[in-house]
């Protein structure tokens, strides 16, 4: 059984907050970008899997560069671990900030920096908030604190790819329903810009129509796709911030004004 002290740990509990956003984020947007990269770019699941391998690439390269910093300067020194976490969180959110600005005219050289920028800032948090979680657990208790790193990534990723589909499918649903009636096109029944792409490959349609409609679908999915990644950004900075911050050491209380004020004995002197 796994005891429920270990979680109240500070740094084991920001760790585990830090790790489950990081996958939920990470897993979520690749489960998108594979979407895009096959239903509107034109790539075969082959040539996109491909296509997605510089962001675990830049994941890995960073993590093994992280670790050496954090081994030089003290394995269980918490001002490094934080300072290296909040590093890796700024480059994760600028890599969303690319993200969230996609629109129906990019292409793959647009992804390519969102998950260069991703894979930097992923393997850095990640590397510096399984060193802070397990610093903090004891060496009898080292499987257990493994197996929460592990857990986590593997319930941050499910919930990310549930939660951006969920976002993607709705609101991309809603704007291509919008697009439609804005051209007088009769909307197919149960499809989002994903599903209505896929469609348009069989399809027998003049060549105008299929044109329109491939244009509408793929402005939708990227609508749905700004709209996902601005929801992550947003709840991530509410969720995370706080706790990250309230992490840092050193973060101690003003003296009071009493504190501060000679007594006696000192005023004699």
């Amino acid at each position: 059984m796994l005891p429920l002290s270990l979680l109240r740990d500070r740094n084991v509990g920001v760790s585990a907050a830090v790790i489950t956003l990081m996958s939920l984020a990470v897993f979520g947007s690749l489960f998108l970008i594979a979407l895009y990269l096959q239903q509107f770019l034109g790539y075969s699941p082959w040539h996109a899997g491909l296509l997605v391998l510089p962001l675990p690439s830049a994941l890995a390269a960073r993590a093994a560069l992280a670790l050496p910093v954090t081994a030089r300067r003290g394995p269980r020194t918490v001002t490094v671990t934080v300072t290296v976490t909040v590093t890796g969180l700024a480059t994760v959110t600028a890599a969303y900030a690319v993200l969230a600005h996609t629109t129906p005219a990019s292409g793959y050289a647009h992804l390519l920096v969102f998950e260069i920028l991703a894979g930097l800032g992923t393997g850095l948090t990640g590397s510096a908030a399984t060193e802070s979680a397990m610093s903090a657990v004891p060496d009898a208790l080292a499987p257990l604190g493994s197996a929460i790193n592990d857990v986590t990534r593997e319930v941050g990723a499910a919930l990310g790819i549930a939660l951006q589909g969920s976002v993607l499918a709705t609101t991309s649903a809603s704007r291509l329903d919008q697009s439609l009636r804005g051209h007088r096109l009769p909307r197919p029944a149960q499809a989002d810009a994903a599903t209505l792409e896929s469609r348009l490959h069989h399809a027998p349609l003049p060549p105008e129509t299929r044109q329109l409609l491939h244009a509408l679908s793929r402005e939708a999915f990227v609508y749905g796709l700004t709209a996902a990644t601005t929801a992550l950004l947003a709840c991530a900075a509410a969720l995370l911030l706080p706790r990250t911050l309230a992490s840092a050491p050193g973060r101690r209380p003003p003296p009071s004004p009493t504190a501060l004020t000679p007594g006696p004995d000192a005023a004699a002197h």
